[in-house]
C-alpha cells in the first residue's frame, strides 16, 4: 500500500500567548503556535518524517500564522480547515520560576471545536501509517464526533494509533465526565503516554494506598487496556515504558529549563519518529530498539524546554543525538 503520510495528528490548534518581558519590566505575551497535536506533528516533521495535521482555525491573523508556521516546519496544512465565522483559539500561558505553566484558555465556541467530517477526512487517514490524538479535541462537538469517527475508521484499517491524553482541567465542564472519556478511549490506543499526575488522575483510585510503583502501575494499564506500549513521563525524573510486560525506564537530561511547554508533545513526537524509523511494526521490538527510544525522546523533550514556545523549541535529530553523547543525565 502507498502512504501519503507516515504520520497524521487531529485535534485543536491555537496560538500560545507566551509571556515575555517588555523593556520595562512589564509582562507581555508572544503569539506562538500550539496545541499538543499540532506541536507533536511539528516534531515528527522536524526530526524528518513527513507529517500533516488535520484540525480548524479561524480566517484571522493567527489562522494565517498558523498556516505559516506548520509549513515552515514542513507539515502537510492540506486538511487544515479555515472557519470564516469564528476566530482561532488562545490560549494565555503563565510560568512558574521553574518553567512550569498555567493556562487562560479563550475556546468557547471558537475554531477548533468546530472541526468539521469530511470525506476527505476518512480517506486520508487510511493513507498514514500512523494517526495521533489528544482528549483537548474530546471535549465538545462536533470536534468529539469528528475525531472518535476518524480514529475508529483508522482503527478498522490497521492505522497504528497514539494517544496522548494530555489533561486541561478548565476546558471540561465535568471533571468526572473528562475522566470517563479518557478511560472509554485509552483501549483505542497501540502507544498510550500519560505523565505521572494523569496516570494518578486516572488509575490512582486502583493503586491508592497500596505502594505501587510505577513499574507496576504500567504493567496494570498495558494489562487492563490491552495496550502494546505505555509510557509514562515524569518531567526531571525521565520516563518509562511498559512493552510486553517489561518495563524500561530513562533518565532525563540535565539541561537549563526555561519553558516546560510542549515538551510532553515534543518528547511524543520523538517516540513516534523513532517508531517509523524502524520500518517495522511495534509487535517484535528489541530491547535495544526500546532503550534508544526512550533515551532519543527524553534528550528531545529536555532539548525542548531550553527555549520558550512549543514549536520554537523543537530541537533537531543532530541536536538531540548530540544531546544524548554529551550532556548528563540528571540524578
Amino acid at each position: 500500500m502507498m502512504f501519503d503520510y507516515d504520520y497524521l495528528s487531529i485535534g485543536e490548534i491555537l496560538i500560545d500567548m507566551t509571556p515575555s518581558s517588555a523593556s520595562d519590566g512589564e509582562k507581555c505575551f508572544v503569539p506562538n503556535v500550539g496545541g499538543a497535536p499540532a506541536n507533536a506533528a511539528c516534531a515528527v516533521s522536524v526530526f524528518g518524517r513527513k507529517a500533516g495535521f488535520i484540525g480548524r482555525t479561524g480566517s484571522d491573523m493567527f489562522g494565517s500564522q498558523i498556516r505559516t508556521v506548520l509549513k515552515s516546519k514542513g507539515v502537510d496544512t492540506s486538511l487544515l480547515q479555515t472557519d470564516e465565522h469564528r476566530n482561532t483559539t488562545l490560549a494565555f500561558v503563565d510560568l512558574d520560576e521553574h518553567g512550569d505553566r498555567d493556562f487562560s484558555f479563550y475556546r468557547k465556541g471558537l475554531a477548533d471545536v468546530s472541526l468539521e467530517l469530511k470525506p476527505e477526512l476518512y480517506s486520508a487517514v487510511e493513507r498514514t501509517r500512523m494517526l495521533h490524538f489528544g482528549s483537548v479535541s474530546l471535549s465538545e462537538d462536533p470536534s468529539r464526533s469528528t475525531v472518535l469517527s476518524l480514529v475508529d475508521h483508522a482503527k478498522t484499517k490497521g492505522v497504528l494509533i497514539s494517544y496522548d491524553p494530555n489533561l486541561r482541567f478548565p476546558l471540561w465542564n465535568d471533571s468526572d465526565y473528562l475522566k470517563r472519556t479518557v478511560l472509554n478511549t485509552v483501549g483505542l490506543a497501540d502507544i498510550l503516554k500519560l505523565s505521572e499526575d494523569e496516570a494518578d488522575y486516572l488509575f490512582g483510585d486502583i493503586f491508592e494506598g497500596d505502594g505501587s510503583d510505577i513499574s507496576v502501575i504500567l504493567r496494570v494499564i498495558q494489562d487492563t487496556y490491552d495496550i502494546p506500549i505505555v509510557i509514562i513521563t515524569q518531567g526531571k525524573k525521565g520516563a518509562s515504558l511498559c512493552y510486553k510486560s517489561r518495563v524500561f525506564s530513562s533518565s532525563a537530561y540535565d539541561v537549563k529549563t526555561i519553558d516546560t511547554t510542549g515538551a510532553g508533545d515534543c518528547f511524543m513526537g520523538a517516540v513516534s519518529y523513532c517508531l517509523l524509523q524502524l520500518e517495522k511494526g511495534i509487535d517484535n521490538l528489541t530491547e535495544d530498539e526500546i532503550t534508544y527510544i526512550l533515551q532519543f525522546a527524553n534528550a528531545a523533550g529536555s532539548l525542548s524546554t531550553t527555549k520558550s514556545g512549543a514549536i520554537p523549541s523543537i530541537p533537531t535529530v543532530d541536536e538531540v543525538l548530540h544531546c544524548m553523547n554529551t550532556v548528563p543525565l540528571t540524578k
